[in-house]
């Protein structure tokens, strides 16, 4: 548990800085690696609030950089990708903690107003 700082400021800089050079492929693991930090208690409640915004940040970055792309990517590809962020900001709007569950709740209600 000494290196999930580390790996929690990774995830903010890939996050923040190289969304668009992230692979399609890659994307499942991103956003269950961010759920799996938005759900561990052991960082604190910001960190998971934090985490919450970093789905919000890939989900963007899918509509932005991603759907741009043509060519490879099929549309039940792209349904999957959504649903891979979908489904990680749901399993969070019944987190334990009242701050996280309502930011996952909002997150995921604007996610689907916006891109969905």
């Amino acid at each position: 548990s000494a290196g999930l700082p580390t790996v929690f400021q990774l995830l903010e800089l890939l996050v923040h800085d190289f969304m668009e050079n992230v692979p399609q492929s890659s994307l499942p693991q991103l956003t269950a690696s961010i759920g799996a930090m938005a759900r561990y208690n052991g960082l604190g409640v910001n960190s998971s609030l934090t985490a919450v915004g970093f789905l919000w940040n890939v989900a963007d970055a899918l509509a932005r950089y991603h759907c741009a792309e043509e060519g490879d990517v099929t549309k039940t590809s792209f349904a999957e990708l959504w649903a891979h962020i979908f489904l990680q900001l749901r399993a969070l709007a019944s987190d334990h903690r009242p701050e996280v569950r309502n930011c996952a709740v909002k997150s995921l209600a604007t996610a689907l107003l916006s891109h969905g």
